[in-house]
């Protein structure tokens, strides 16, 4: 994953035990990401969906081959467009904040008060980031049924990716 965060969040709490270790599970959807965004160099819409079905493809049919026919899976893939705010506003999608090589910052008066300036010259934009919460819960046997979440972050690229995987026990 040479263009994306190598820390991946993955999460398996209060489920049954995944059909696949979580480390393999892990391998599997950073491998489907970062196969998918190899090219990409930016957030672009129009290119969503494509990407979501090649990433669900990619990590269903993973699955499948991996694990013996006694499950079900379902897979989602949610895309996320990481928004840089302009200069000197914030916006719904974040904070705009400017950093700089010293610890000191304070408002700029005419300037909305929550966005932070550095008192220098030398100062960078940070990429501001968009809030998502999720969550799912299902009806099912927790010793044998679960679910599977994990956060791929290519955010040199604008992009952040939510993967859910779904397992059901046919036995």
């Amino acid at each position: 994953m040479a263009s994306a965060n190598n820390n991946p969040i993955s999460d398996t709490e209060g489920t049954g035990s995944p059909p696949l270790p979580t480390s393999r599970l892990d391998s599997i959807a950073t491998t489907a990401c970062s196969e998918t965004f190899t090219d990409v160099i930016s957030y672009d819409h129009t290119r969503c969906e494509s990407w979501n079905n090649s990433i669900i493809s990619s990590i269903l049919q993973r699955i499948v081959e991996e694990v013996p026919r006694t499950y079900k899976f379902a897979v989602t893939s949610t895309i996320i467009q990481h928004v840089e705010p302009e200069h000197g506003k914030s916006s719904s999608a974040g904070v705009g904040i400017n950093t700089t090589n010293t610890t000191e910052q304070s408002t700029t008066s005419g300037q909305d008060p929550n966005t932070l300036t550095a008192n220098n010259t030398d100062s960078k934009r940070v990429q501001a980031r968009r809030g998502i919460h999720s969550a799912t819960a299902g009806y099912w046997n927790a010793e044998k049924d679960g679910i599977w979440n994990f956060k791929y972050d290519a955010s040199d690229k604008g992009i952040e990716v939510i993967v859910c995987v779904v397992w059901i026990s046919l036995s």
